[in-house]
């Protein structure tokens, strides 16, 4: 039985303003578990959806969708979900009917909701998930299962963008998703470039993670750079992770002949990019949006491999009971954060 029978949270109201509250644990319906959240990952949307600048997000909402935790109540009876399991939660909860869904891409279901999003997040005690979207993983830490979301974003897209070995690919946004499309390109043997207009995370990303080769600055004459890199045959692969207008629609301008732009992140205005231009180089343009659960079950693997310093990857702690005081000082400070995991108790 689950002994507590209330989850107190944290909601931004309104933007700019976070509030406690308490709210009651309703009875679980078949499909479902309660979930204690142990560690819950901070994201860009978050930060944006403080600031009133997410446009899925409506108010007041609950946040929070990188969740590791415990299984405290199941209606599972196949045995595969037992209380006590430590679990990652795939926060996308799709319709299984949609023409999306049917053809498996249940990461963008014509009809999704998304945990933090578009409906109420993890930012609380406990939180009820359907039963097929935890994964159980007893033999990771919980910080390692609160940073497998992410992860996993960067893995669908170079996914996407089928990334081979000896491929040269530049990720656009060093930051916690640009660094999860860097690993797994480099997990499939690609050459990695790294660009943005933060030298610590350039620094960070090439001599802290190991995981690019170059690093190029975004605003000191980086076509010449990649030039230079590539011997004029510029990348096959551009992933944008930085939902920067500017810096997506210059992004083009690195491209290979025959070569794939991803974009992973997300703006609200609208783009443009010259057609012949593209045209003339045969480029495709890929959108990449969240992730599937072979995505989460292959970040898993490679946290369970080693290939990435979670310790590293995870900058800041912030402790549940001052998420009111410290969440706004962290969404101003967000440039020098690489991930931010909030422990609850």
């Amino acid at each position: 039985m689950l002994r507590e029978q209330y989850s107190r949270y944290w909601s931004v109201s309104e933007p700019g303003k976070i509030v406690a509250g308490v709210r009651q644990i309703p009875a679980l319906a078949p499909g479902w578990s309660v979930i204690c959240v142990r560690k819950l990952g901070v994201c860009g949307t978050d930060y944006n959806a403080f600031l009133g600048q997410q446009p899925f997000i409506s108010y007041p909402r609950i946040l929070g969708h990188e969740i590791a935790g415990e299984i405290v109540r199941t209606t599972d009876k196949s045995g595969s979900l037992r209380v006590g399991d430590r679990v990652a939660v795939i926060p996308y909860i799709h319709c299984h009917k949609c023409i999306a869904c049917r053809a498996g891409k249940t990461n963008c279901c014509a009809n999704l909701e998304v945990i933090g999003v578009h409906r109420d997040g993890a930012m609380q005690q406990f939180i009820e998930v359907p039963n097929e979207n935890l994964i159980v993983s007893n033999d990771l830490p919980l910080n390692h299962l609160a940073v497998v979301e992410p992860l996993s974003i960067g893995t669908h897209a170079v996914s996407r963008a089928g990334v081979q070995a000896d491929e040269v690919v530049i990720v656009s946004g060093s930051g916690p998703i640009g660094i999860g499309i860097m690993l797994m390109a480099k997990q499939q043997g690609a050459s990695v470039i790294g660009m943005d207009i933060d030298e610590h995370r350039l620094h960070f990303c090439r001599s802290e993670l190991n995981l690019a080769s170059y690093s190029i600055h975004a605003l000191k004459d980086p076509l010449t750079e990649v030039e230079k890199i590539t011997g004029g045959e510029m990348a096959t692969a551009v992933f944008d992770a930085t939902g920067n207008r500017t810096a997506m629609e210059q992004a083009v301008k690195f491209l290979a002949h025959g070569g794939r732009y991803i974009l992973v992140g997300l703006t609200r205005e609208n783009i443009s990019f010259a057609h012949p231009y593209l045209h003339a180089r045969e480029i495709t343009i890929h959108c990449s949006r969240n992730a599937t659960r072979n995505d989460f079950l292959e970040v898993i693997q490679t946290l369970k491999a080693g290939h990435l310093s979670v310790e590293k990857y995870i900058s800041h702690h912030m402790s549940f009971e001052q998420v009111g005081r410290e969440f706004p000082e962290h969404v101003k400070d967000r440039g020098h954060n690489i991930k931010v995991v909030i422990d609850l108790p």
